[in-house]
């Protein structure tokens, strides 16, 4: 199942607040601002912050 362009228009980082986008190699959104990653489990979005998960941490440097 695939998330809708217009429930991603609506979601935001719950941390910062700002714009999350899809990222294509893995089921998650990733907040640019934050360098964080929430998992998609079965379409739906994981957006508690305890939740997310560093790039960094997860060596996606260029994600």
């Amino acid at each position: 199942m695939d998330l809708d362009e217009k429930l991603l228009a609506l979601l935001a980082c719950p941390l910062c607040h700002g714009p999350l986008e899809r990222e294509r190699q893995a089921p998650r959104l990733v907040c640019p601002a934050c360098r964080r990653a929430w998992l998609l489990r079965e379409g739906v979005p994981d957006l508690l912050p305890e939740s997310g998960t560093s790039l960094e941490a997860a060596g996606d440097a260029d994600a």
